[in-house]
C-alpha cells in the first residue's frame, strides 16, 4: 500500500535517468530520505546545523508593525548531504536558506516561507564525479534581506490577537517577543538508476531552528527605554488566605546596572490575565522593591510572573493557591519578624590571578513576618550599610530585601576574602528585634565548563530544571589602527545551549568583563540545543597594547536562577607598527632606495630583528594566487630555492575567513613555486591562503593573500530541463510549499 502510494506520488521512468528534485529540510538535524530493502536509492538532507541568535527588534506605530528597527546579520551553515545510489553520481546541487513565521490557523506549521536565493551557495561537478556529497556552507543574511519577513511576522501575531478580540492599543501597548523559523531549501540532480525515495520525516514548527524577534510597542505608550535589568525576582504570598475581596499580595525586586533607572511592567499569570501597567524606579544601588496587589479568582492554584516593557525583561513563576473568603484570620497576639536567611549572590567577576574573582556581590536577606508587624530591615557588609528597607507584614509573610557590596583584590596576593555580613530587624520604635549575621567566605574559582554557578541565592530558588550543556568560544575579528598599534577591533562570542529529555526555558546572557552585553529567551524542545552569537567591540582607546577580557555565556530558567555557565579568558596583543628606515649612500656602491647591509648581513650571519632571528635572504612575499584567478597556481618571490614552507587555506564567511581543512589541498611546499587544485575550494569564491616558513612559531613571519575563483557554468542557477515529462518536483504536504 505504502509502495502504491509513493509510486502515485513519484512515477518512475525505466533504465538511467536524471533526477532533479527540491527538497526543504524536514527538521534541523538530520532529516533525509532513505529506502528500505535492496532498491537502489538516492538519498538528500539540507538541513541547518548552526545558527546564531543576534537581536531584531521590529517598530510600530499605534497601528501596525512599520518597519525593521534594529539588527545584524543572521549567520548560519547548511548541510547538504547527498547519495546516488549504487549507480547514480551528483552532478549538481544548490542550497539556499528559508524564513517562515508561524501558522495562526495551524499552530504546527510555518504560515509561508521566503526563499533567499542570494545567500545561498551551489557546486557543479565535471567528470569523475562524486558518488556522495558531504557539505557544509556558510550563509549569511543582511538585515536589509529578512527586514520585510519580520516585519510580517509580527503583523501576522498582531492578526492572531486581533482575532482573540484584542484591540490596537492592547496590542501594541507592549512589547511582544516571537519566533522566526530558519530552514533550508535546496535542488539537486544525479545520474544512474533511480530508487524509490522515501518521504522525510516532517514534524512541524518545534523542530525547526529559530531567531527571536522583539515586535515593540509603540514608543508613546511604552515611554523611555531604560538600561539593561540585570535581575528580577517575585514572591507570591499563599502562606494564608487572602480575605474578603480576592486580591493576591505580590512582592519583588527588580535590579537595574544603572542607578535611578525607570521600568515599566506588567504583572501576567498563566490563565493569560494581565495587570496595568506598573512604573518603579530603582535606588542609587540600581535596585527598587516593592508590593503590588493583584486580584485572582476564587480558590485558584496558578503562578504569576513579571514581563518587562521598557526595558523587556522577564521575572521568575510565582506560584500561589489562593481560598477566599470567610471569617478574619487576624492573629491576636503577633510575634515580631524573624531575620531567617542571610546569603549572597555574584553580580559581577573580574580575572586576578588567573581565577574568576567576584567584584561586586549582592547581599540577600529574607524576613518571615509572623502577624501584623511593621519596621526597617538594614543590611551590611564588612562594617557598611548597604541598605536600610521599611517592611508591613500582615500575617506569615515573607520578604525579600537586597544591597549591593563591591570588593576589591588589588594588591590581594591571595583568592579568597571573608566578609562580614548582618542583617538587623527593628520594629517601629526603632528597636532591634531580631538579627543575623555570617561570615561570607568570598573565594576565586577557576572558569566553569557548564554546571550551576556556586554563590547564588540557593536558599531561595525552587527546585528548578537546568540545560544539558553550555558551550563558549571566542575569536578575535578586525583590526584597527591606535596610537601606533594594530589591534584587534572586535571579539566574537558564538555560544550553544542544549537541553536533555525534559526539555528548557529560559534566558542567555552575554557578558565581556563582568557585565551583561546581551541577553535573549531561550526556548528549546527536548534533546535541542541552540546556537547564538554576540560582537563585543574592544576598547584601545587606553592606550595599552594588551588586554585581558573575562568572556562569559550564563544561562538562567525560567524562574531567573542562575543554572548554567561557561567562561574564557581571553588574551589580545596590538603588534607595533614599524618603519623601516632607508639608507641613501651611493658613494659605498648601494643603490639608492636600498637599505645598506649590516656587517652581519655581508658576513652571511643571522640578524636579530627585536626578539625574532630572521635569516638572510628568508624575506618572501605571495605573487599568486591573488585577485581573481583561474589557475590553482602559488608563486612566491624573495624565498629560498630550497626553503620549505607550511600552507593553509581559508573560505570566507558571514563570520570571517574559516581555515578549512581538505586532503585535497596541499599542506606544505619547497622552493618558490607550487600547484594547487581548484576544485577543491567549495562553499565560497573568496578565499585567503596563508605561507608561513616551516616549522617558524612567529606569525609575524607569515603571509597572507586574498583570491577569488572564477565563477562557475550555472552557479546559483537551476536550468529548465531540455524535457519536462522527465522533470520530477517533489511536493510535500502540509509544509507551506
Amino acid at each position: 500500500m505504502l509502495g502504491q502510494s509513493l509510486k502515485t506520488l513519484f512515477p518512475q521512468s525505466a533504465g538511467a535517468a536524471t533526477r532533479r528534485r527540491r527538497f526543504m529540510a524536514a527538521t534541523v538535524f538530520g532529516a533525509a530520505v532513505t529506502t528500505a530493502g535492496p532498491a537502489a536509492a538516492d538519498s538528500y538532507s539540507f538541513d541547518v546545523v548552526a545558527l546564531n541568535n543576534p537581536l531584531i527588534t521590529v517598530a510600530s506605530n499605534i497601528d501596525e508593525y512599520t518597519a525593521l528597527q534594529n539588527g545584524s546579520s543572521i549567520a548560519g551553515t547548511i548541510r547538504v548531504e547527498l547519495d546516488a545510489g549504487l549507480s547514480g553520481r551528483v552532478k549538481f546541487w544548490s542550497t539556499r536558506p528559508v524564513m517562515g513565521y508561524q501558522s495562526n490557523e495551524s499552530p504546527g506549521w510555518v504560515a509561508a516561507w521566503g526563499n533567499f536565493h542570494t545567500a545561498g551557495s551551489s557546486q557543479s561537478y565535471s567528470v569523475p564525479r562524486p558518488k556522495s556529497v558531504d557539505e557544509q556552507v556558510p550563509f549569511s543574511l543582511l538585515p536589509e534581506e529578512y527586514g520585510s519577513t519580520m516585519v510580517a511576522a509580527c503583523e501576522n501575531h498582531a492578526d492572531k490577537l486581533r482575532d482573540q478580540g484584542m484591540s490596537n492599543t492592547e496590542i501594541f501597548g507592549q512589547d511582544r517577543w516571537i519566533q522566526v523559523a530558519v530552514s533550508a531549501w535546496g535542488d539537486y540532480e544525479m545520474t544512474g538508476i533511480e530508487g524509490a525515495p522515501f518521504l522525510p520525516e516532517v514534524t512541524g514548527w518545534n523542530q525547526y531552528d529559530k531567531v527571536t524577534v522583539i515586535c515593540k510597542g509603540d514608543p508613546a505608550d511604552l515611554g523611555p527605554v531604560a538600561n539593561d535589568i540585570t535581575a528580577a525576582t517575585l514572591n507570591a504570598n499563599d502562606d494564608q488566605s487572602v480575605q474578603g475581596s480576592c486580591e493576591l499580595q505580590l512582592s519583588g525586586s527588580i535590579t537595574s546596572s544603572e542607578p535611578n533607572t525607570q521600568v515599566k511592567f506588567l504583572y501576567v499569570d498563566d490563565k493569560g490575565q494581565q495587570s496595568s501597567l506598573k512604573t518603579v524606579t530603582t535606588n542609587a544601588e540600581g535596585v527598587a522593591v516593592f508590593e503590588h496587589d493583584y486580584p485572582v479568582n476564587a480558590n485558584k492554584s496558578g503562578k504569576v510572573r513579571m514581563i518587562g516593557q521598557a526595558p523587556p525583561f522577564f521575572s521568575n513563576w510565582a506560584d500561589y493557591d489562593v481560598k477566599c473568603g470567610g471569617p478574619s484570620n487576624e492573629k491576636v497576639s503577633a510575634l515580631p519578624p524573624k531575620a531567617a536567611v542571610l546569603t549572597v549572590a555574584v553580580d559581577e567577576e573580574v580575572s586576578h590571578q588567573g581565577k574568576v574573582c567576584p567584584a561586586v556581590i549582592t547581599v540577600i536577606g529574607r524576613v518571615d513576618g509572623r502577624g501584623k508587624a511593621s519596621g526597617t530591615v538594614t543590611l551590611g557588609a564588612a562594617g557598611n550599610q548597604l541598605a536600610e528597607k521599611p517592611f508591613s507584614f500582615e500575617d506569615d509573610e515573607k520578604k525579600v530585601f537586597a544591597g549591593k557590596h563591591q570588593i576589591s583584590w588589588q594588591g590581594k596576593t591571595t583568592t579568597q576574602q571573608n566578609v562580614p555580613l548582618t542583617m538587623m530587624v527593628h520594629n517601629a520604635l526603632g528597636d532591634v528585634v531580631d538579627s543575623l549575621q555570617k561570615m561570607k567566605n568570598i573565594e576565586c574559582r577557576n572558569p566553569v565548563v557548564s554546571g550551576a554557578l556556586e554563590g547564588g541565592a540557593d536558599e531561595l530558588a525552587p527546585n528548578i530544571p537546568m540545560p544539558k550543556a553550555v558551550s563558549l568560544s571566542v575569536s578575535p575579528l578586525g583590526k584597527k589602527t591606535q596610537n601606533g598599534y594594530v589591534c584587534p577591533e572586535r571579539a566574537y562570542m558564538s555560544g550553544t545551549v542544549s537541553a536533555d529529555a525534559n526539555g528548557f526555558s529560559g534566558t542567555a546572557g552575554f557578558f565581556a568583563g563582568g557585565s551583561l552585553k546581551y541577553e535573549m529567551p531561550v526556548e528549546l524542545a527536548p534533546n535541542h540545543g541552540h546556537g547564538t552569537s554576540y560582537m563585543h567591540e574592544l576598547d584601545w582607546s587606553n592606550g595599552p597594547s594588551t588586554q585581558t577580557v573575562l568572556y562569559a555565556l550564563k544561562v538562567r530558567n525560567e524562574y531567573g536562577n542562575e543554572v548554567g555557565s561557561k567562561e574564557v579568558i581571553e588574551h589580545f596583543v596590538c603588534q607595533k607598527i614599524v618603519t623601516v628606515g632607508v639608507v641613501n649612500n651611493a658613494t659605498e656602491g648601494y643603490s639608492i632606495g636600498k637599505p645598506k647591509p649590516t656587517h652581519s648581513q655581508q658576513a652571511g650571519k643571522p640578524v636579530a630583528v627585536g626578539k625574532a632571528t630572521l635569516l638572510p635572504g628568508a624575506a618572501f612575499a605571495i605573487q599568486s594566487p591573488k585577485g581573481r584567478v583561474r589557475q590553482g597556481r602559488i608563486q612566491l618571490s624573495g624565498g629560498e630555492p630550497n626553503a620549505k614552507y607550511a600552507l593553509r587555506f581559508y573560505r570566507k564567511t558571514g563570520k570571517g575567513f574559516q581555515r578549512v581543512r581538505s586532503a585535497k589541498l596541499p599542506k606544505q611546499m619547497t622552493g618558490v613555486k607550487a600547484n594547487f587544485d581548484l576544485k577543491a575550494l567549495s562553499g565560497s569564491r573568496n578565499w585567503r591562503l596563508e605561507v608561513c616558513p616551516a616549522g617558524s612559531k612567529d606569525k609575524k613571519a607569515c603571509k597572507m593573500s586574498d583570491f577569488q575563483l572564477p565563477r562557475l557554468k550555472g552557479a546559483g542557477k537551476v536550468k529548465a530541463p531540455a524535457s519536462p515529462a522527465t522533470t520530477k518536483v517533489f511536493i510535500m504536504p502540509g509544509i507551506g510549499n
